[in-house]
């Protein structure tokens, strides 16, 4: 089930120059930037929290390409758009990309029929001028993004950065099939060290429409969770006749040794609070709804132990590579159940899970004996994909095939299948 990736380089500018020729001028120097969408394997939103995450690249690839001109004009083509039926090209002026140029003016531009498609680009772009204010002059930039938005697969995110190295006529190398290992949010990623054999695929459903707020609200647990963790270390100081300097954790609760946390933290943490009654105690923190109530042990549950399972994940795959029958076996299989248990962490204490996925990993899980591993919910919960971890193409292939079948004949939902590099 592994593909190549959708279109790459060389195709996506052959498809410009021929379609677009009347535009994009031959012999002048075009820049081609390709990004693939993302499977988060583990991880997800504990990576904001210094937990991590690992990622596998999926076929599907955000292309972009750019072109100077001689004049102060960006023209922006979208086959998206075009292959829709809808306005495809628009013009703007370069001042509009630069920083100085007020928000709401630009939120004004993109308000007008036919140029919402256009603001993923405006905003990459508006970021590089800021930090490369050498750039001058105009572009023409043609877009083709094929991986499926609004499912968990960083479509948005891997647009911005084509954009971003599209604009600074950095043409990208081409898009690898390894599994990467993401410390932190703003840590460079690292290979992974895996089985060859070891392949993701997803399964995607739409997202849930209140996943954004939803996501306010594990957020601001965690913020709470994090509050109180700080709060307690200082009072543990204070009895120790020790004070506290700075903050241990830099503001992430998953750098919290999880059985310190277990030991000593967790009991301090009430399961869930009013936002009312947790200002009275420990003071005012951003977007508090006094009269909601907050998940904060359980995020910080996900979080802190979430962080562990990415690290044991990783060590029980790079310890596979080596390992040979029975052992090599038993190792998938535990890297896989961190899987499972990573999904019910979604479901139960992140509060960011959704029953269409839960009857996915279900039917992914009943199909163990096809080659799958384990499964979970990928990226931010809320819907969107399931990628589930397996060997073995062509008993996948036939399984997948029956996953989708059953799934549609419980959730009357169809599904997309996400292959893999």
């Amino acid at each position: 089930m592994p593909a190549q990736t959708d279109q790459d380089a060389d195709d996506f500018a052959q498809r410009v120059r021929a379609e677009l020729s009347a535009q994009f001028v031959p012999g002048r120097e075009l820049f081609i930037a390709s990004e693939p969408g993302w499977f988060d394997v583990m991880g997800g939103i504990t990576t904001r929290e210094g937990g991590g995450a690992i990622r596998a690249p999926i076929a599907a690839v955000a292309n972009v390409a750019v072109q100077r001109r001689d004049d102060d004009v960006v023209q922006l083509f979208s086959f998206n758009e075009y292959e829709a039926h809808c306005p495809f090209t628009i013009n703007i002026p370069t001042l509009l990309l630069r920083p100085e140029t007020e928000a709401n003016v630009v939120t004004r531009e993109l308000a007008k029929p036919g140029r919402g498609w256009a603001a993923t680009f405006v905003e990459a772009a508006r970021q590089v001028m800021a930090n490369h204010p050498e750039i001058s002059g105009g572009f023409d930039v043609a877009i083709a993004n094929k991986i499926p938005g609004q499912v968990g697969l960083k479509s948005r995110a891997a647009l911005m950065r084509a954009v971003g190295r599209a604009l600074v006529s950095e043409s990208s190398a081409p898009v690898g099939s390894d599994w990467l290992v993401q410390s932190s949010e703003s840590a460079e990623p690292l290979p992974m060290r895996r089985p060859d054999t070891l392949q993701a695929v997803g399964f995607a459903v739409r997202r849930n429409s209140n996943v954004a707020e939803r996501l306010k609200d594990a957020d601001i647990a965690t913020t709470m969770a994090l509050r109180i963790v700080h709060n307690t270390m200082v009072m543990i100081g204070e009895r120790a006749g020790r004070k506290l300097v700075g903050d241990p954790l830099a503001g992430q609760l998953a750098n919290l040794d999880p059985d310190a946390y277990k030991a000593v933290f967790r009991s301090h943490l009430p399961e869930f609070i009013w936002g009312k009654d947790f200002i009275g105690q420990y003071g005012v923190i951003d977007n508090v709804d006094a009269h909601k109530s907050y998940p904060v042990q359980h995020l910080a549950d996900h979080h802190v132990l979430e962080a562990r399972r990415i690290r044991r994940f990783e060590e029980f795959i790079a310890k596979s590579v080596d390992a040979t029958g029975f052992e090599r076996l038993r190792l998938l299989n535990m890297a896989g159940h961190l899987m499972y248990t990573s999904h019910q962490s979604y479901t139960n204490d992140a509060m960011l899970g959704d029953d269409r996925c839960d009857v996915l990993v279900q039917l992914i899980r009943q199909r163990e004996p096809a080659g799958f591993y384990g499964a979970r919910m990928s990226a931010a919960g809320g819907g969107g994909t399931v990628v589930a971890m397996y060997e073995g193409d062509d008993q996948i292939a036939v399984a997948a095939e029956e996953i989708a079948r059953e799934f549609k004949a419980k959730t009357g939902e169809a599904l997309v299948t996400v292959a893999g590099i």
